[in-house]
């Protein structure tokens, strides 16, 4: 797959724009914020995946999963949303964790989160009101 299928949708710039209420300063805000805060966002949950503290993925997980939510990431959202989901499902069934897909999940959100980065800087982001 091509870089530019693949970074294909990883910013919907509607979607953005239609979560701030159609405030394009708002929406420019919240999106720069967020691309700002992942870098330390990924060096967190790579230390917590090492240390395999599942608990700590997981609340991390979480609150990358609620920041998505005001952002106009769907991709990232969905990678995110299924490593969170894999975390709480087995630990609410007392199932062993499974590293083996943790880190799948986990390498999946990775490539999103460089999809958004990329996308966000390859198209110096600003939303217009529209």
């Amino acid at each position: 797959m091509n870089d530019t299928v693949q970074n294909q949708d990883a910013i919907d710039w509607q979607q953005c724009l239609i979560l701030a209420n159609n405030n394009a300063e708002i929406a420019n805000d919240l999106l720069t914020l967020f691309i700002a805060d992942l870098p330390s966002v990924i060096k967190n949950m790579k230390k917590s995946l090492a240390n395999e503290d599942y608990q700590k993925l997981k609340d991390q997980a979480h609150r990358l999963h609620g920041a998505t939510c005001y952002c106009g990431v769907p991709r990232l959202k969905l990678a995110v949303q299924n490593l969170e989901k894999h975390l709480k499902t087995n630990e609410s069934k007392k199932i062993p964790f499974n590293n083996i897909k943790i880190k799948a999940l986990f390498n999946t959100l990775l490539e999103e989160i460089k999809n958004v980065q990329t996308v966000y800087a390859a198209n110096n982001f600003r939303i217009e009101e529209g």
